[in-house]
């Protein structure tokens, strides 16, 4: 899951300060239903996020916010999914969600992930 919603001013990982840092995630997403699926990008500071390769989302800025984008997915396929993220200062955030035929705006559940 790709669930920050406060680092709390700590770092991320030993030997990394809590500013002016970057993450980057890849792996695969599953859709459970076929159809158009938002994602939502809760952040502090930029992010980008690529689903199938297509960059859906693109805020590489200093702002806290929350973006989205939209992709067309079917039921059951795996997309390899690459999110990208970077901290300025202070205030760290990074919360991935997604809505879609049938489901809520929810935080991705991790089952929905994998690494191929």
């Amino acid at each position: 899951m790709v669930n920050f919603p406060a680092w709390e001013n700590k770092a991320p990982v030993p030997g990394i300060g809590t500013d002016s840092f970057s993450v980057r995630w890849t792996g695969k997403v599953t859709a459970p239903t076929t159809g158009t699926y938002s994602f939502y990008a809760n952040v502090d500071d930029g992010v980008r996020v690529w689903v199938n390769s297509k960059k859906i989302i693109d805020r590489w800025s200093l702002q806290s916010t929350e973006v989205k984008g939209t992709i067309k997915l079917e039921k059951g396929k795996k997309y390899p999914i690459k999110v990208e993220y970077y901290e300025s200062k202070a205030n760290q955030k990074m919360v991935l969600s997604w809505q879609g035929p049938g489901i809520s705006k929810v935080r991705i559940p991790q089952y929905y992930f994998s690494q191929n």
